[in-house]
């Protein structure tokens, strides 16, 4: 694999200093949320991350999935990603995920959670050449 020339942000707003916002479904997985409509740049892998929105949430595990591809017809690039909330933080989804991404790409987020799904936030980093 060659080296990473840098990432990009995608998805996090510096005016909440916080991630997309989403909602996983108890039990089974949600609808998509779109984190961006078109990808800037080819990307060769994403990193994850995950904010409780500032709300205090159950102590939880859940699982999360990043989707390529139009409304409707999204495909799992990235699935069933762990995260633990607890309280207001949420742990989980570091790690790099070498996944092709090509640019103008349609990134989204879904994810199941057991009891009292909070909103939760998601913030991608794409690895670019």
């Amino acid at each position: 694999m060659e080296g990473v020339a840098g990432y990009d942000s995608i998805g996090f707003s510096s005016a909440t200093t916080l991630g997309t916002p989403f909602t996983p479904a108890g039990f089974a997985k949600s609808a998509w949320t779109q984190v961006i409509a078109s990808t800037v740049r080819d990307y060769m892998g994403l990193m994850c991350s995950f904010d409780g929105q500032g709300t205090n949430a159950y102590y939880e595990l859940a699982a999360i999935d990043i989707g390529l591809g139009a409304s409707g017809s999204e495909v799992v690039l990235i699935p069933d990603i762990p995260a633990y909330t607890a309280g207001t933080a949420i742990n989980g989804g570091n790690g790099f995920y070498p996944v092709d991404v090509p640019s103008g790409s349609r990134l989204s987020v879904r994810g199941a959670i057991a009891y009292n799904p909070p909103t939760m936030g998601a913030t991608l980093y794409g690895a670019y050449k």
